[in-house]
């Protein structure tokens, strides 16, 4: 018996159910910067913060187009083996770096990252601020087009 391909759905894979078995909703809220990718590499879900800190992240991509995996030095399809240390992983498009576990589900054949951003520093802290109110104010002027 084959199984059948993942079929994403990009403009509704925040909403109804994920592959997860979890509802995309409930994941996010409680994991907003998390990752879902197959073990081949494949992007599954993406959180809705880490979407808006990556805003050009795509279900159905590699993960290795997006991020690069800082520490450990490892490829991301090894994360199936379980591991002790912490990850860093870096969006290649803006360089914030993100922190926390990978966790690999076998029945569901997805690996998942569950982090937050790194910040080191105070320039860091600012950069992400930054970003942020950048988001805030363009949410704001598209809200205010639709009153």
């Amino acid at each position: 018996m084959t199984k059948s391909p993942l079929v994403f759905n990009q403009n509704r894979y925040y909403k109804g159910f994920a592959h997860t078995g979890l509802s995309a909703n409930l994941l996010t809220q409680a994991f907003p910067f998390y990752l879902a990718f197959r073990a081949d590499g494949q992007l599954v879900q993406i959180g809705d913060a880490m979407q808006r800190l990556c805003p050009h992240l795509t279900p159905g991509q590699p993960i290795d187009y997006y991020f690069q995996l800082r520490q450990p030095s490892v490829e991301f399809q090894s994360l199936t083996q379980p591991l002790d240390n912490l990850l860093r992983l870096e969006c290649l498009a803006n360089q914030v770096q993100f922190e926390g576990r990978a966790i690999y589900v076998e029945q569901q054949e997805l690996i998942y990252f569950l982090g937050s951003p790194h910040l080191d520093d105070a320039y860091a802290l600012n950069s992400l601020v930054a970003r942020a109110c950048h988001q805030l104010g363009k949410l704001r002027s598209a809200v205010s087009h639709l009153t």
